[in-house]
């Protein structure tokens, strides 16, 4: 019986960057040894060659992907964040306008709206510094 090739039997799902790298590992550490072989095969030796360089290419555009679409949530998120930022600003500055409101006039705190008016008037008095 001889050996047959069959190309995908031992073939995984290359997908992810990690087990990419894993690969192109492993296929440069095939390529040293071929290169260190006192028969060479330049046949292998340029199979392996093309193989590291796509996969390397293949592993360069995935990156630069990954790192893009990184960037685009990071965009996103701090735009977002503003806008929050900006929609509490706005929140807080119309609560700040309507509690500034004198909120002690209900008639159930009468000697709470005195004192409130009492601390209004004192916060409109200027201290003189020495």
């Amino acid at each position: 019986m001889g050996a047959s090739y069959r190309p995908h039997d031992n073939i995984q799902k290359i997908g992810s960057t990690e087990q990419l790298s894993a690969w192109i590992t492993q296929v440069r550490s095939k390529r040293i040894k071929y290169l260190r072989n006192r028969q060479r095969n330049i046949r292998v030796e340029a199979v392996l060659a093309y193989a590291l360089f796509q996969a390397e290419q293949e592993l360069r555009m995935k990156q630069i992907a990954k790192i893009a679409k990184w960037q685009e949530i990071k965009h996103k998120m701090v735009h977002h964040i503003k806008a929050n930022d900006e929609c509490e600003n706005r929140l807080s500055i119309s609560d700040s306008k309507s509690n500034s409101k004198n909120i002690w006039t209900d008639a159930s705190y009468p000697e709470l709206s005195s004192l409130d008016s009492f601390m209004t008037q004192l916060s409109k008095v200027k201290v003189n510094q020495r």
